[in-house]
């Protein structure tokens, strides 16, 4: 419905809180959580290892290099690779 009642959206809220909260609460009396899918442990891992690798090459610029003026640059392609790296992992591209 492209433009819902106040009344509809709020029920609707209403279903996903309560559906949250039984998870939770399954969750903490001792529930398995439902397996996942092996392609996105797999997508997890990869986004991970990505993540690192930004930390370090980022953690490697500011403080191996800071002082020098190309930092930023640095900074900015390390950043660019990172988000587009990140950004085919998801699909988004």
């Amino acid at each position: 419905m492209p433009h819902p009642s106040l009344r509809l959206f709020l029920d609707w809220l209403q279903k996903c809180q309560f559906e949250v909260q039984c998870r939770c609460i399954q969750l903490a009396a001792g529930r398995q959580p439902k397996r996942r899918k092996p392609v996105y442990v797999q997508l997890e891992e990869q986004l991970w290892t990505a993540k690192v690798a930004y930390s370090m090459e980022i953690g490697h610029l500011f403080t191996a290099v800071f002082p020098d003026p190309r930092v930023w640059s640095a900074f900015y392609d390390a950043s660019l690779r990172f988000l587009s790296h990140a950004s085919y992992m998801l699909g988004c591209m």
